[in-house]
C-alpha cells in the first residue's frame, strides 16, 4: 500500500524530481524569443476605464475593425 500521509507540496516535489530524473523537460516548448515576438504583436490597450470594466476588446481586434 501507498504512504498516504505525504502532504501536497511533498508529492509535487517528488513529481519533480522524477520527471528530472526520467529527462523529461520541464522549461516551456516555446522560446524566449518567439514568446517576444508573439507578445509584440499585440496592439497597446488603448480602452478606457469604462471599456475595460464592460469587457469591450481593444479597437484593433475587434470585429468592427475587422470588417475595414
Amino acid at each position: 500500500m501507498g504512504n498516504f500521509t505525504k502532504t501536497r507540496s511533498q508529492e509535487m516535489s517528488e513529481i519533480v524530481r522524477n520527471k528530472k530524473a526520467a529527462g523529461v523537460r520541464i522549461s516551456p516548448a516555446v522560446s524566449r524569443e518567439t514568446w517576444l515576438a508573439r507578445l509584440a504583436e499585440i496592439p497597446p490597450d488603448s480602452r478606457t476605464a469604462a471599456q475595460r470594466l464592460m469587457g469591450d476588446p481593444v479597437f484593433e481586434r475587434s470585429a468592427l475593425a475587422l470588417r475595414r
